[in-house]
């Protein structure tokens, strides 16, 4: 938050007739945003009975799309509805009034609904998961994201995410997956989701189950650690 100016009035002494008040500018203290903290997210998808959180309708929040380009936070109502499937029980879930928002999110403290987020431009290239490149561009920031690592499972995948100063990160694309790999990727939603000016985002990977994850940039110096994750379907 910007500091705000108040004016203060000074009255002048009788030897100063001309001068009558003098505005002195006196600098509102900033106060920083709360941290986001106690990070749980969904999406509008299929997922086993026992891959969904605990209270899993209470308290959400949608990346809701608005059409001139830009993301809104806004209160999710969630439902669930009972779907076929041979492997376990499983459900769909669903949001209003965002059906197609591209996550669900809710946090212990530092999100408040009704918030316009600024949004990143997105460039992909590729389509195959070891090939793709996708360029995440919000004003100065500037972020390029790979995949790395074969698909047939014989060795962990690693993100590779490159800062707009040049700077390689790599980390594991999914923690205790066994031979989980991605088959194929994308990047969900890009913007300022915590408040700070960087690109914040989230990715999809999808292989015999699906992980989708967000990234935070605030008090995160390795941008590649995800402050949560979400996985459904597969075994």
């Amino acid at each position: 938050m910007g500091a705000r100016r108040i004016l203060r009035c000074m009255r002048c002494p009788p030897l100063f007739p001309i001068l009558t008040a003098i505005a002195v500018a006196i600098p509102c203290p900033t106060v920083a945003a709360p941290p986001i903290t106690g990070v749980e997210i969904l999406t509008v998808d299929d997922y086993g009975t026992e891959q969904l959180p605990r209270r899993p309708r209470e308290g959400w929040l949608a990346l809701c799309r608005d059409r001139d380009g830009t993301t809104t936070l806004r209160r999710a109502t969630i439902s669930t509805r009972p779907v076929d499937s041979p492997v376990a029980p499983t459900v769909h879930v669903s949001a209003r009034p965002c059906r197609d928002a591209p996550l669900l999110v809710r946090a212990k403290q530092g999100l408040d609904a009704d918030r316009t987020l600024p949004t990143a431009t997105i460039t992909r290239s590729g389509t195959r998961a070891a090939d793709r490149v996708v360029r995440l561009r919000l004003g100065d920031d500037a972020l390029t994201l790979r995949l790395v690592g074969p698909t047939d499972g014989s060795t962990p995948q690693r993100w590779q995410l490159t800062t707009a100063d040049g700077r390689t990160q790599r980390a594991p694309a999914c923690v205790d997956c066994g031979d989980w790999a991605a088959e194929r990727w994308d990047v969900l939603w890009a913007g300022d989701l915590d408040g700070d000016g960087l690109i914040d985002f989230v990715t999809r990977a999808d292989g015999s189950g699906t992980q989708v994850a967000l990234f935070l940039s605030s008090g995160n110096p390795r941008r590649l650690v995800p402050v949560a994750t979400t996985f459904f379907g597969g075994c």
